[in-house]
């Protein structure tokens, strides 16, 4: 019998019902969620809409990796904005 992968529907079940999760949880779960947004967010912004080179203004962020674009940043710090404040009214957060 062949294998399959284990898909999230399968690990559903088995995660903590929502009266046992913490407030700490709560947090780490949305600021995880905010960075992998912030990461995919200035992936595709900079791939489609990236000209202007990080290099260009930190030559240290050049060093590190020299194709990420200063679009890409932006578009990394906007997904990451609207994804907390997202969090934050659908939590009630001040």
């Amino acid at each position: 019998q062949p294998t399959r992968m284990a898909w999230v529907g399968d690990w559903l079940p088995l995660a903590p019902a929502p009266d046992a999760w913490t407030q700490g949880a709560v947090v780490t779960w949305w600021t995880w969620l905010s960075i992998v947004c912030a990461d995919v967010g200035a992936y595709f912004v900079g791939k489609n809409f990236g000209r202007t080179k990080l290099a260009a203004i930190s030559s240290a962020a050049g060093a590190a990796s020299p194709r990420k674009t200063v679009e890409g940043a932006l578009g990394g710090f906007a997904c990451c904005a609207i994804m907390s404040v997202l969090g934050a009214w659908l939590m009630k957060w001040p």
